[in-house]
């Protein structure tokens, strides 16, 4: 007679490595202070969504999972502020993608699992002249990023995520229109997303082979 099939692990769930892509809304405040003044504007997409690509490995203590996780964001953001505005000689701004490499604390309730997210986050941000496109500089910002959300499993490969998450990326000198701004920028997001993670394959009588052994499903979008 055949062997029966071994029942499904619970460690194995929310365990191993996965991978995902998303959209979202993405919204990014810089504060400009320069000598004579200071004030704050807001890139936003104008409804153009922000597009999430990620990597990570869960590893599942009981009911409690702990994660680490790479992430790129690509976006069209632009703003800006009117010359004059809070003493300053104004300014425009274009935002174009963020990355971050967090660490995940979850806890497991069977399909669902939420979850916290801190670590660390880069961008790049092109400030220039309202006046002259042209006169401007492009820098380069490090800080953290701190969120949460919630993921539930579908299919034993295939999970959906909701999550928020804040960034502050410290602050940078530009120059431009003969002044010096310390520009600094923080953003706010909302990210939905399509979580693929590691299958285990089967061995004889049905054991789960833990690992890297079995199917997978993955995908895969660029921009140039």
């Amino acid at each position: 007679p055949l062997a029966p099939l071994a029942p499904v692990p619970t460690f194995l769930e929310w365990n191993g490595f996965y991978s995902g892509i998303g959209i979202g809304w993405m919204q990014t405040r810089v504060r400009v202070r320069q000598p004579g003044g200071a004030a704050t504007y807001t890139l936003s997409g104008d409804g153009i969504p922000t597009g999430v690509r990620f990597i990570g490995r869960n590893w599942r203590f009981g009911d409690f999972v702990a994660g680490l996780e790479g992430e790129l964001s690509v976006h069209e953001l632009k703003g800006g502020l009117g010359v004059g505005v809070g003493g300053t000689t104004g300014a425009f701004g274009d935002h174009l993608w963020s990355a971050g490499l967090k660490a995940r604390f979850g806890y497991a309730l069977g399909r669902v699992l939420p979850f916290v997210t801190a670590g660390f986050a880069g961008t790049e941000l092109h400030q220039h002249s309202i006046v002259a496109f042209e006169n401007g500089q492009v820098r380069r910002h490090l800080g953290y990023t701190v969120g949460g959300g919630v993921e539930v499993g579908v299919t034993p490969g295939i999970a959906l995520r909701a999550e928020y998450e804040y960034a502050d990326f410290g602050s940078e000198n530009y120059v431009h229109d003969a002044v010096n701004h310390r520009v600094s920028l923080s953003s706010h997001a909302v990210k939905g997303s399509i979580v693929f993670r590691e299958v285990p394959g089967r061995g004889p009588g049905g054991v789960l082979l833990p690992g890297r052994s079995g199917s997978y499903l993955g995908a895969h979008a660029a921009y140039g």
